[in-house]
């Protein structure tokens, strides 16, 4: 069996409201490193439309608008 960070993506876990924690545990890595993952993501997405999070908006309730 795969391990399960190659089934589901960050994104798709934070979406199904697992906590750091529990992604860190699923994708075998420590929690600093989601946090860190999480932050980087949101910068990407933010480089690419600049208007977003103006509002002190996390990513978790950005994503879970979709």
């Amino acid at each position: 069996m795969r391990n399960a960070s190659f089934l589901l993506s960050p994104k798709t876990l934070i979406k199904l409201h697992f906590t750091v924690s529990q992604i860190a545990v699923l994708s075998a890595i420590s929690p600093t490193s989601v946090y860190q993952q999480k932050s980087r993501m949101k910068k990407r997405i933010q480089a690419l439309e600049p208007e977003l999070f103006t509002d002190g908006e996390t990513l978790d309730e950005w994503l879970n608008k979709w």
